[in-house]
């Protein structure tokens, strides 16, 4: 697990206005709180003073309230208030908590966990960035949003979603079960940029499973040939374009969200140019969406080691794998840069002590009640 990257926290939806809520990422908790103006706010879930849980507190107007002695901390993580050092206090700079920035739309939201100035963080993937060489923002796209949990490790998680040969013989929707004897994944092309690789490949694909997909103009109703691909910026951030037409186009925009090293919160925005409301409901994409994730949970939940091995030896790679071995060799520049955090550190002080996810604040400000959580030196 990495800091200095952006991670999908929540579904919009699940943030009401004037309610706290918590949620866990790279084992730490933080709040989530909408200010007076509905802005989203992520702040370090510890108060400084005693302990307590913010986000089993109250919103006050900008700020959220600790429900143990009534401290309150704004969006930068200042604390704003103690009401036992009676009215217009001088509050200590050090009751200040780790604030994160945040980005909400297509109903989710995220929050960058890290401490790098604006201009150094990796970008966020959004379906209206694309990969380089894409533009496919156009205004008659519809979108969805959901997620789902997965007790497997993040990083198992984005090589699925990197693997062309692994749709044969996991997804009845998408292969023959391995039937084909002539089956083969054919060679294709990696592209790389900053932050990650991408390809594109054609394959041979049976009819749509689903009634509204083959009814659809264009449906897919006989076997024949598709182009797909995926593609990943960061450790976590993850694309796939499925082209089951020439016109007929489907993309998914994944968030592998680690919530400990072996339990991991998807989060996808589904994209598609040719279904209306007439067509299908959002309920029928989404049930359709998780059938797909419930082929690859299954399989993602038995893999051995939960976590990626630290070097290329311990498993056997095929040519079909060229993108998760770039994506590997992205994983271990980022170990260099000293981003991946010491789960083993962290979890041997569980329950004694209280480590933050170091936020950009800290780069400007000295003074810190909690320690930065602790992570695996690099070489830079």
């Amino acid at each position: 697990m990495y800091i200095n990257f952006w991670y999908a926290m929540a579904e919009s939806q699940e943030v009401e206005a004037e309610k706290p809520h918590r949620v866990r990422v790279l084992s730490q908790n933080f709040v989530l709180f909408r200010d007076s103006e509905g802005k989203i706010n992520c702040l370090h879930d510890v108060c400084t003073h005693r302990g307590g849980a913010l986000s089993k507190g109250k919103v006050q107007g900008d700020s959220v309230e600790c429900p143990y002695h009534g401290w309150q901390f704004n969006g930068e993580g200042s604390c704003t208030r103690i009401p036992s050092l009676g009215p217009n206090p001088k509050i200590p700079a050090r009751t200040k908590i780790d604030a994160y920035p945040t980005h909400e739309e297509y109903g989710l939201i995220w929050a960058f966990l890290g401490d790098l100035p604006e201009e150094e963080r990796p970008p966020l993937l959004l379906p209206r960035t694309n990969p380089p060489g894409f533009d496919y923002s156009t205004p008659e796209w519809r979108w969805i949003t959901q997620s789902w949990p997965i007790k497997a490790n993040y990083e198992r998680s984005v090589e699925n979603a990197l693997d062309p040969a692994h749709n044969e013989f996991v997804h009845a929707r998408h292969g023959f079960a391995g039937a084909n004897p002539d089956y083969a994944v054919q060679d294709y092309p990696l592209s790389l940029h900053e932050w990650g690789n991408w390809f594109m490949h054609d394959f041979v694909s049976p009819p749509s499973t689903e009634e509204f997909l083959r009814n659809a103009e264009g449906g897919r109703v006989e076997s024949g040939g598709l182009t797909a691909g995926s593609g990943h910026t960061g450790p976590n951030n993850v694309w796939t374009h499925i082209h089951i037409t020439p016109t007929n186009w489907m993309h998914q925009y994944l968030y592998e969200t680690p919530i400990e090293p072996g339990q991991t919160r998807a989060f996808n925005i589904n994209q598609c140019n040719f279904l209306d409301e007439d067509d299908a409901s959002d309920d029928d994409i989404r049930e359709m969406n998780a059938m797909i994730a419930e082929d690859d949970v299954i399989v993602l939940e038995e893999i051995s080691p939960i976590t990626t091995p630290p070097n290329m030896t311990q498993e056997v790679m095929m040519p079909a794998d060229k993108s998760i071995v770039k994506y590997r060799q992205f994983l271990r520049t980022w170990d260099k840069n000293g981003w991946r955090i010491d789960t083993d550190a962290q979890k041997a002080a569980e329950g004694k002590k209280v480590y933050a996810i170091p936020s950009p604040r800290r780069r400007l400000e000295k003074g810190w009640v909690f320690d930065p959580v602790p992570l695996i030196a690099g070489d830079q």
